[in-house]
């Protein structure tokens, strides 16, 4: 594998992953091409064959480049994929659901005028929507609801985060494959490296979904996020992990809970919602104890090497 290299004079590489392709990509692209203008930035878009209508996106945004990927594709391969075609001495990485910042650009550069590795901003509700929706923000996204304080952190979101391309070539083998942020922040506090989170980094966020769709996208990804945890696991510890799981439900809701409270905001919208989030938080869970159970992600979200018939489970527990 060919590891990435910067480009003279290039400063910013923008990935965005395609969750929802139609007017969402359009409206995050038209920010960010607004963006790229200002300086020397590059805009990605790696893409797979859910993409619809790929030349009329070409068309509209010449100077973004997209990468066709051949079959069907993780969103974590999409990720990798996207940051091997990138070419500035940083890296940033959002999704189609999310309206970057008119200053989102300036504010990622500006970040990484530090020391720190990685360099995460906020995500804020994107207003009006429906319960659902809200709901998918507040179990997702509100431990980056603002107000908060530029802060050291073990955690940030992979629809809003910057890495230096320097701290990303270091650990290389991590995500060569398939890039999943927790697994990358990781690796790079391994190394010593610091994350650290800026408030005035800012994305908009709006995900437009039906509920047939969202609790597919809790299932899967509850049991990405379970599998991903016990790779090196013995049996014992992958049924304590399950048992466990399946007592979480309330447990998150009572911290989206405590972060409304602590940040004074939305407190009635998150009233409003309890019943959606509670369900949602409850269908993550059920596939987060799947996932420690079988060793493996949902097909959905497995590899195209790995997503065969037969495949389907885990070696058998």
């Amino acid at each position: 594998m060919t590891v990435p290299t910067d480009s003279p004079g290039l400063e910013l590489s923008v990935v965005v992953v395609v969750l929802e392709g139609g007017g969402a990509l359009s409206q995050c692209l038209a920010q960010l091409d607004r963006q790229r203008l200002a300086g020397n930035r590059e805009v990605i878009v790696p893409y797979d064959q859910r993409l619809q209508h790929v030349s009329d996106f070409t068309r509209e945004f010449p100077q973004v480049s997209f990468v066709r990927c051949e079959g069907r594709k993780t969103y974590a391969e999409l990720r990798t994929v996207g940051i091997l075609h990138s070419r500035g001495r940083i890296v940033a990485v959002t999704e189609d659901q999310c309206r970057p910042q008119n200053d989102w650009c300036d504010q990622v550069v500006k970040g990484h005028d530090s020391h720190h590795a990685a360099v995460g901003g906020a995500v804020e509700k994107q207003a009006p929507d429906r319960v659902l929706g809200w709901a998918i923000y507040f179990a997702d996204y509100v431990r980056y609801m603002r107000p908060m304080s530029p802060t050291l952190t073990g955690h940030l979101t992979d629809c809003n985060v910057s890495y230096k391309r320097s701290a990303l070539d270091a650990i290389v083998s991590v995500w060569e494959k398939e890039f999943h942020e927790p697994e990358v922040h990781g690796a790079l506090q391994a190394e010593g490296r610091t994350l650290w989170f800026d408030p005035e980094m800012v994305v908009y966020q709006r995900r437009s979904m039906r509920w047939t769709e969202a609790l597919n996208d809790r299932w899967c990804f509850g049991r990405l996020f379970g599998s991903r945890r016990v790779v090196h696991a013995s049996v014992a510890h992958r049924m304590a992990y399950g048992v466990a799981a399946l007592a979480t439900p309330l447990l998150t809701v009572l911290r989206v809970a405590r972060n409304v409270c602590e940040k004074r905001r939305c407190i009635l919208r998150f009233t409003w919602t309890l019943p959606a989030l509670i369900v949602l938080n409850s269908t993550w869970a059920l596939g987060e104890c799947m996932g420690y159970w079988s060793g493996r992600p949902a097909a959905a979200l497995l590899p195209d090497s790995e997503a065969v018939v037969g495949q389907e489970g885990a070696p058998p527990i």
